[in-house]
């Protein structure tokens, strides 16, 4: 899940730094690349059933226990997602927009 998380945030990030031309593209390709996964916070517990509570909840535990596991889960989820968005947004900056003055 969190490679999978982070995968689609770095993707995201270099397709805006690719397209995009801006002064301010590192803030705004990592504000991009944080939509997917914000969105699927939006409907975690509505939508979707999580999964990491609801195996808890079948096999006997605590169903407080569980709900704390599954949020840290889901916030972790986050944190990858923008921790690797601005790694990749950071490291390959450079590469996108290099001056060449010779």
């Amino acid at each position: 899940m969190f490679s999978g998380t982070a995968m689609v945030a770095s993707s995201v990030v270099l397709e805006t730094m690719k397209r995009e031309q801006r002064n301010n593209i590192k803030q705004h390709a990592i504000k991009i690349a944080m939509i997917p996964t914000i969105d699927s916070l939006k409907t975690m517990g509505l939508v979707q059933i999580p999964g990491t509570m609801t195996g808890m909840i079948l096999a006997g535990a605590d169903p407080f226990a569980a709900v704390k596991y599954q949020i840290f889960i889901v916030f972790t989820l986050l944190v990858v997602a923008a921790i690797s968005a601005i790694a990749v947004c950071f490291l390959n900056y450079q590469a996108f927009y290099q001056t060449n003055d010779y």
